[in-house]
């Protein structure tokens, strides 16, 4: 079952798409936009069904301060689809946009086939949650350090773009998702927090994880080098 979030002014349309959805998924449907950006923030909906003609806020001002919060499917209906609101749109976020009127048979039909890939995707996703938590408790890390919940957000941006730059964009997204105002004390607690689990975790289970390369300095892995092993291990598995 999905949380489903539809925001959408339409009666008809956005009626209809709520009692269909209901009978398998959890879903809410507001008529304006700062209605919408609300339960983004408290709820955090795995899908939004998102009018870009929204009331009070449009859709694309309403995404565009929902960026920490955005569900992993973004689903968008308009009127009018220029070329600069497509652009807009997927660079805020949507993953597909309907133009409407749409036909309701052919739409039901491809957003049922988008939902079953988002569940199953939410299904590895919360395996990959878990087995995080397993791996990292099995090397002793601490929950209760600051780097620690850092790294449990960095861990799937790495999965996702195993070459995803360090300084440029993970520890900026790491700040983005955690209300941080600057990026630059990350790289710092992360770090802080991988020599205390390895000072304080069993060093043969660590080499196991982490061999020591020729060109590495200490024992321990860097922030790169952790996060790089993190990912393979736990998409291997």
């Amino acid at each position: 079952m999905l949380r489903i979030v539809i925001a959408m002014a339409s009666d008809d349309f956005g009626h209809m798409l709520e009692k269909q959805l209901n009978t398998e998924h959890s879903v809410i449907r507001c008529f304006d936009g700062n209605t919408a950006l609300d339960l983004l923030e408290h709820l955090r909906p795995d899908v939004l069904l998102l009018d870009l003609s929204l009331p009070l806020l449009d859709g694309l001002s309403m995404l565009e301060q929902a960026q920490s919060c955005l569900p992993g499917v973004v689903i968008g209906l308009t009127e009018v689809a220029s070329d600069s609101i497509c652009a807009r749109a997927e660079e805020l976020g949507i993953s597909r946009l309907y133009l409407l009127p749409v036909n309701a048979d052919i739409f039901m039909k491809q957003l049922h086939k988008q939902l079953e890939q988002t569940v199953a995707g939410a299904s590895r996703e919360i395996n990959i949650q878990r087995r995080t938590l397993q791996l990292l408790n099995k090397l002793s890390f601490k929950p209760n350090l600051t780097g620690y919940q850092q790294i449990l957000v960095g861990i799937p941006l790495v999965i996702k773009d195993i070459s995803i730059p360090m300084c440029k964009e993970l520890y900026p997204k790491i700040a983005q998702i955690t209300g941080l105002s600057s990026s630059r004390p990350i790289e710092h607690t992360i770090r802080t927090v991988i020599h205390d689990a390895w000072e304080s975790g069993d060093k043969e289970l660590w080499l196991q994880y982490f061999p020591i390369p020729a060109n590495r300095k200490r024992p321990y892995p860097s922030n790169k080098q952790f996060f790089t092993a993190i990912a393979n291990i736990l998409t291997m598995e």
